[in-house]
């Protein structure tokens, strides 16, 4: 049995291929205005294209950087120490490098990028300019946008290697920031993230000299006594034979608690010096010589792609809107006709 779903089905199914039908058809009969659109879309792409500059993206690339080979040595140099205790030494930032990203991109490092003067190739002469001049921009904040807009820093996390990629209309200037960019983070590595080791560095020696002040203090009472009781040694006086104790063991502690710190003082320093994470450049950053923008090829297909598309679809719905409007003026005159049928008309039709 023949039902009404499946009526449906196949009239949905007709309509679809008539329509498909109707929109080659169009593009059989008019496939000459159809390529002219779309010529033209692609020559004014290709213009468009031609008025922008190129752009050239030259990359720097450091490997990981981690302590946990540094601190071994360390490690080992305390085992000697008793009661040293390691654990507030800063040995637990495994992987630096993690951090290079957001040390980069900081505002810090971005003024010091921009106030930097560079020496490079604009206009067919070379210029020297820092990034507010290049940028036209005397606002430091608009420049900062702009420098984030033209720098991008990657970070892999399945081998840890920090990217620097930075794109300018100049491929001199562009290498030039990005190896600028990694210049900066050696140096912050060196004089900045060592703070936290340099004060234990210098709370140990302010201890030391204290300590040797009061081991001074201590050895000249202990001498002083001696002076006095030359032949203190050979005394039975129990106060007399104390008070030498006394004083020799507070020379004697004195005298542990410094070489205690001195200990530590020299363990603070190698940790200072050792924990620095180095900044180990993979790949400098060139001028490159292949622009990276704007791709005037493939813009170029897409606009003629883009133009066919559109010529078509705009003769479509206007051939689809004229026979809309055909088949309702024929309704309309058939309308018209029946309705202007006079009633003698009508009878002798009936008759």
């Amino acid at each position: 049995m023949y039902s009404e779903n499946d009526s449906n089905t196949n009239s949905g199914v007709t309509g679809i291929e008539m329509t498909l039908s109707q929109a080659f058809g169009l593009l059989l009969n008019r496939w000459k205005p159809i390529t002219i659109f779309a010529l033209g879309v692609g020559i004014c792409t290709a213009l468009i294209t031609l008025l922008i500059p190129n752009e050239y993206t030259a990359t720097a690339s450091i490997l990981p950087s981690s302590n946990e080979n540094k601190a071994g040595g360390l490690l080992s140099l305390a085992d000697g120490i008793p009661n040293l205790d390691m654990s507030a030494m800063g040995l637990s930032d495994k992987s630096p490098s993690i951090l290079y990203p957001e040390i980069i991109t900081s505002r810090t490092r971005a003024d010091d990028i921009l106030n930097r003067e560079y020496t490079f190739e604009h206009g067919g002469r070379a210029v020297t300019q820092n990034l507010y001049q290049y940028f036209d921009q005397e606002n430091p904040d608009r420049a900062y946008r702009k420098l984030k807009n033209i720098t991008t820093v990657d970070y892999d996390k399945k081998t840890g290697v920090v990217s620097v990629s930075v794109t300018t209309e100049s491929p001199e200037l562009s290498s030039q920031i990005a190896n600028f960019y990694i210049s900066l983070l050696d140096d912050f590595n060196k004089y900045q993230r060592k703070t936290s080791a340099g004060l234990n560095r210098e709370f140990i020696e302010t201890r030391i000299a204290e300590t040797q002040a009061d081991l001074k203090s201590a050895e000249e009472r202990l001498k002083e006594f001696r002076d006095r009781n030359l032949n203190y040694y050979r005394s039975t006086d129990p106060e007399l034979l104390l008070e030498h104790e006394r004083l020799f063991r507070e020379v004697e502690l004195k005298n542990q608690i410094y070489l205690i710190l001195a200990q530590q003082r020299e363990l603070a320093a190698i940790q200072e010096k050792k924990e620095i994470p180095l900044v180990q450049i993979l790949d400098t950053a060139r001028p490159p010589s292949l622009k990276s923008y704007p791709a005037r090829t493939k813009t170029t297909l897409l606009g003629l792609f883009a133009g066919f598309m559109t010529a078509w679809l705009l003769l479509f719905v206007e051939n689809s809107r004229r026979d809309k409007s055909g088949h309702s003026e024929i309704r309309r005159l058939a309308m018209k006709l029946r309705l202007g049928r006079s009633p003698e008309m009508n009878t002798v039709d009936h008759v």
